[in-house]
């Protein structure tokens, strides 16, 4: 996924101590996406809301 991503712009990480890590993808439009991959799983972080897509 993350390798998908880097084709339609640029993903950055950090974690902090005792969180799982964290991704902002950059579109090439200037879009930004925040999400954690954790457990096979994809949580989309929006300006208020955390979403985790149906299976």
């Amino acid at each position: 996924m993350l390798a998908w991503l880097w084709h339609w712009g640029t993903v950055d990480s950090w974690q902090y101590r005792g969180f799982p890590v964290t991704y902002a993808f950059r579109s090439r439009c200037g879009e930004v996406t925040h999400f954690i991959l954790q457990d096979d799983q994809f949580t989309f972080l929006g300006d208020h809301t955390i979403a985790i897509p149906p299976e």
